[in-house]
């Protein structure tokens, strides 16, 4: 299902509708969301966070094992995957071991949804993701 929180106490909506109306932060779906190298869940929307200030076109992280991960990425210029790569490691963790690879374009699921993050462990709100060894 989908994963939403409240903002916390006293932060105004700056959306359209003016700062009277209660609102919901969309953090993506539970089925998406990966974990860091000590377990704790990251959602799409976190990784997205990480990852909006840099001029990536359109990005998808896999995580491959439990401190693995691989970015792909649709860039202009290549030289913005080293900066990726540094806020992927700083969201996922010491020891992290993130991939980063230029692709040219994204093939979409069965539904034709383009889905941004993919854990190859099955989500840790269904599955415990094993930490790796000697952690």
């Amino acid at each position: 299902g989908d994963l939403a929180r409240r903002p916390a106490a006293g932060t105004l909506c700056d959306c359209a509708l003016g700062t009277e109306w209660s609102t919901l932060i969309l953090e993506g779906r539970a089925r998406d969301c990966l974990a860091t190298t000590t377990g704790a869940i990251v959602t799409t929307r976190a990784v997205d966070d990480a990852l909006g200030h840099l001029p990536l076109l359109f990005w998808r992280v896999e995580q491959q094992a439990a401190s693995r991960y691989l970015l792909q990425a649709v860039v202009d210029d290549a030289n913005v995957l080293e900066a990726a790569r540094g806020a992927l490691v700083a969201l996922f963790g010491d020891g992290a071991d993130v991939g980063v690879e230029r692709v040219s374009r994204f093939s979409p699921e069965r539904s034709l949804k383009f889905r941004q993050t993919v854990s190859a462990l099955g989500s840790p709100w269904s599955t415990p993701v094993p930490l790796p060894s000697g952690r």
